[in-house]
């Protein structure tokens, strides 16, 4: 039987964990090798993982980091395709399935499922700024922004452990040319947005600063950078968006000159994530 290997990086995850994990349960009909990595967490993640998926491997460290979670439960994965996959999202059902049948039709070394912004409670600044960032050229490519990439056996030869990075999908992502890359348009994966404007610029900043940390580790790597281009033209035929098309330019000027202090400050190591999603009873 095809085995499929999930990885879970945890970081005191335990309000988002369960919708997460029974997104998974829905229609994956392969054996699932799942590992759970708890990192550095002072709630009760590790908990959580083993009360909703008594079937994973639950590991736990005291290093609070992402990539070296990666590397711990990369260790214990068994089976291919591997995917990677952020403890806040939740998956459609059979979406690991059709992944998996998808990179074996196509020869695909890497793939993710197409992304949705879950927009629920979110302000309308938050909104304004997704109405435009959905229609990025390398948003619509998929691989990026999505919590989920999946590689092949033979994708995953393409590199050692992952780095100390803050963006482990961004490193990866440079790994593969562009016809390389699959986007899974059959499947979906729920990404929940930042509910203000505070955490949408928290969560912004780090990517921004992650692609920068990139092109100073890693120089000779052809790191993507925002194609502005499509979104646009496409802004500019839309007159509904040219409000969110000013939110979201401000944003994203804001969080290059936060990105950019943090550069000078060598703050590589910073970790800003959305809490709005992740306070108790927050419903997401």
């Amino acid at each position: 039987m095809v085995v499929l290997s999930v990885v879970i990086p945890a970081h005191n995850e335990q309000a988002v964990l369960p919708s997460t994990l029974e997104s998974l349960s829905r229609g994956t009909h392969k054996q699932l090798c799942l590992v759970i990595v708890c990192n550095g967490c002072s709630d009760f993640t590790g908990s959580v993982a083993r009360a909703v998926a008594p079937d994973a491997i639950v590991l736990e460290s005291n290093v609070a980091s992402k990539t070296h979670a990666l590397n711990v439960g990369d260790r214990i994965a068994s089976g291919f395709p591997r995917f990677y996959l952020d403890a806040d999202i939740r998956v459609s059902p059979g979406a690991l399935d059709t992944v998996a049948r998808r990179m074996a039709e196509t020869g695909a070394p890497i793939a993710s499922p197409r992304p949705v912004m879950d927009l629920e409670g979110c302000c309308w600044l938050v909104r304004a700024y997704y109405a435009v960032w959905l229609e990025l050229p390398y948003v619509r490519d998929g691989l990026m922004g999505t919590g989920v990439y999946a590689v092949s056996r033979e994708g995953r030869q393409r590199f050692g452990e992952f780095p100390q990075v803050l963006a482990d999908d961004g490193y990866v992502r440079a790994l593969f040319k562009p016809s390389e890359r699959l986007l899974v348009t059959e499947c979906h994966v729920v990404v929940r947005a930042p509910r203000n404007l505070a955490n949408l610029v928290k969560i912004k900043t780090r990517s921004r600063l992650g692609v920068y940390e990139l092109h100073k580790k890693f120089p000779e790597l052809a790191v993507a950078a925002e194609a502005h281009g499509g979104a646009l033209s496409f802004v500019a035929s839309r007159p509904s968006l040219w409000v969110p098309a000013v939110v979201y330019l401000a944003v994203n000027l804001l969080t290059r000159w936060r990105a950019r202090s943090m550069v000078r400050q060598q703050k590589f190591s910073v970790w800003e994530r959305d809490d709005s999603r992740r306070a108790a009873g927050s419903g997401g």
